[in-house]
C-alpha cells in the first residue's frame, strides 16, 4: 500500500516526511520532491520511522509539522473523495492504478515485489488511464515480463466506496473496455485479456491479503465452490492459470443459472455475502482474446465460452440503438407453443428445430432489425427485483443479434437490451450469455425478443441457433423461474 505524506525538509540524498499513518519518517529523495508537496511513498522507500526525529527538525519545521499534518489530514478526505475506481492490473507484475471520474490517473502502486521497480520506473500519475496502460505495457515489454508475441494480460477493477454506495457501477464496463482495447491495440492483438469487476468490500479483503481484485476474486469464487486452492498459491500463480479458472468459474455460473449462486457465497476469510444491489454489483467477468475484439457487456454480465467449442470470439456495437418495437402491423406470425417468430411484410423466414434448439433461417432480411423477431410472452416483472437473463445462440455466418426484455406494445421500454447493444455472432462460434437486470417500470404486455432482421443480418441466407432461454427472478417479494426453455419438445 501507499503511504501518503507531506514533505517537511529535503537534504541531498534523503527527505524527511510526516505521515498520518508512518508518523515522521526519512525517504529517499526524489528530484521532484520540495518542501510543503503531497507525496505517496512505499514501505520499502523508508530509511527511518522514529518519532525522535521530531529532535532533527528545526524549530520551524517542527511548528510546521502542526499545520501539515492537519492540512494532510484534510487532504487526505479529499484525496479519497477524488478517487472513482481502482484498476489492478496482472502481468505476472501485479500493479493498482487508483483513478477519478475522468479517468486520469491518481495514483500507482506495486501489489507484489516484481512490481516494485515497474511502479517506481512509471510516470503516469495525471495521465489518462489508456495512456497510462500503453506505458504499462510497454515498460513491462521492455522489462521482459510480457512477449510481444504472446501475453495474457488481467484487469480487474471496483468501484471506490462512495462511488458504489452512489449507484454508479454502470460505468464500470466503459472503463475496462478502455483497459482492454488499450491492450489490444499496444500488444498489436497479441494479448489473451480478461476483465474482471467486483465489489469494494472484495477490494479492502484484496488489499488486507496484499493482492489484487481479480486474484481475490478468483480465490473468493474457488473457496465458495469447495475448492481447497490457497490464497497463497493464487496469489503467485502465473496469469495464464489465473484465466483457466475464469473460465471454470464462468462455465459453473452458467450452469447455475437459475439458482442465484452468487447471492450465498462465503469466503474462508470473512465475505459471507456478495448481494446483487445497485450499490454492490455481483462480480462480473468478461473473455477477450486478440485479433477479433470482444464483447464488454453492460453491469451484471457474463460471456463465456460454450463447452462444446474451443474458440468463441463476440463482440458487440455500443452505437447501435434498435429499440423499436418487435413487429411492425404487417407481418406474419408463425407460432411454437408460446414462442412467435415474427416475419415483416418485406422479409421471409423461417423456424425448425434440431439438438434441442431452435433454427431460424433467414432468406431475406428485410428493411429493419425487427423484421424478424423470435419472442416469447412473459408474466410482468416485480419494479425494483432482481432478475437474471440467459441464453445459448450461434449461427452458421457472422451475423448480429440484438436481445431484450420489455413491451410487446406502445410504448415499448426495455428493461434488459445490453444497453442497446446487438451481439456479434462469429460464424460457428456458440455464445452463452448471462446478464442481470432491474425493471424500472411495470407494463401488461412484457416479453423477451430476439431481433435478427435489417442490418443485423449481415448476409443471408443464414440460420441462427437459440437455446436454453432461462429468465430467473433473483430477489424481491420472492425468487422463481420465470422462463426456461430447452426446445426439447
Amino acid at each position: 500500500m501507499l503511504n501518503e505524506g507531506v514533505v517537511l525538509e529535503v537534504n541531498s540524498k534523503e527527505s524527511i516526511v510526516i505521515s498520518p499513518d508512518k508518523g515522521i519518517v526519512i525517504i529517499k529523495r526524489t528530484e521532484d520532491m520540495s518542501v510543503g508537496k503531497l507525496i505517496f511513498f512505499s514501505d520499502d522507500q523508508i530509511y527511518i520511522v522514529k518519532s525522535r526525529l521530531v529532535k532533527i527538525l528545526s524549530f520551524g519545521s517542527a511548528a510546521a509539522a502542526i499545520v501539515l499534518i492537519a492540512f494532510l489530514l484534510f487532504f487526505r478526505t479529499s484525496y479519497q473523495d477524488q478517487i472513482y475506481a481502482y484498476i489492478d492490473i496482472d502481468i505476472n507484475q501485479s500493479i493498482e492504478l487508483a483513478i477519478n471520474k475522468d479517468n486520469k490517473v491518481l495514483s500507482v502502486e506495486a501489489i507484489n515485489e516484481d512490481a516494485n521497480a515497474l511502479a517506481k520506473e512509471l510516470d503516469i500519475e495525471k495521465k489518462s488511464l489508456d495512456k497510462a496502460i500503453i506505458n504499462i505495457i510497454e515498460e513491462s515489454i521492455s522489462d521482459g515480463y510480457i512477449s510481444t508475441q504472446k501475453s495474457d494480460i488481467l484487469f480487474s477493477a471496483a468501484l471506490a466506496k462512495k462511488s458504489e454506495e452512489s449507484g454508479r457501477s454502470g460505468e464500470m464496463e466503459k472503463i475496462l473496455s478502455i483497459c482492454k482495447d488499450t491492450a489490444l491495440k499496444t500488444t498489436n492483438d497479441k494479448a489473451e485479456v480478461k476483465t474482471l469487476y467486483s465489489t469494494y468490500e472484495i477490494k479492502e479483503l484484496a488489499n488486507t491479503a496484499s493482492t489484487t481484485i481479480g486474484r481475490y476474486y478468483i480465490y473468493n469464487e474457488l473457496s465458495a465452490s469447495g475448492s481447497d486452492v490457497s490464497l497463497e498459491s493464487i496469489k503467485s500463480m502465473p496469469v495464464k492459470d489465473l484465466f483457466k479458472h475464469i473460465d471454470k468459474i464462468l462455465i459453473e455460473q452458467q450452469v447455475n443459472a437459475s439458482i442465484p449462486s452468487n447471492h450465498h457465497t462465503t469466503s474462508k476469510v470473512g465475505v459471507t455475502s456478495q448481494k446483487a444491489t445497485p450499490s454492490s454489483p455481483t462480480p462480473s467477468v468478461t473473455y477477450t482474446k486478440g485479433p477479433t475484439p470482444t464483447v464488454f457487456i453492460n453491469t451484471h454480465a457474463t460471456v463465456t465460452k460454450s463447452t462444446a467449442i474451443t474458440n468463441t470470439n463476440t463482440s458487440t456495437n455500443t452505437n447501435a440503438k434498435v429499440s423499436k418495437p418487435t413487429i411492425e402491423p404487417k407481418s406474419s406470425v408463425k407460432n411454437t407453443g408460446s414462442w412467435k417468430l415474427k416475419v415483416g411484410e418485406n422479409a421471409n423466414a423461417s423456424q425448425s428445430f434440431t439438438d434441442k434448439k431452435v433454427n431460424i433461417t433467414i432468406n431475406n432480411k428485410g428493411s429493419n432489425p425487427w423484421d424478424v423477431a423470435f419472442t416469447h410472452p412473459i408474466d410482468t416483472l416485480e419494479i425494483g427485483a432482481r432478475y437474471r437473463v440467459s441464453f445459448k445462440v450461434n449461427a452458421l455466418k457472422n451475423t448480429k443479434i440484438y436481445a431484450k426484455i420489455g413491451d410487446s406494445a406502445d410504448p415499448f421500454n426495455e428493461y434488459w437490451n445490453n444497453n442497446y447493444a446487438p451481439f456479434n455472432i462469429d460464424a460457428n462460434s456458440p455464445i452463452i450469455i448471462s446478464q442481470e437486470f432491474t425493471p424500472t417500470k411495470k407494463t401488461d404486455y412484457e416479453e423477451i425478443a430476439f431481433h435478427m432482421g435489417g442490418s443485423l443480418a449481415e448476409t443471408v441466407p443464414n440460420t441462427i441457433s437459440i437455446d436454453d432461454v432461462i429468465i430467473t427472478k433473483l430477489s424481491g417479494s420472492d425468487t422463481k423461474t420465470i422462463l426456461n426453455y430447452n426446445f426439447e419438445n
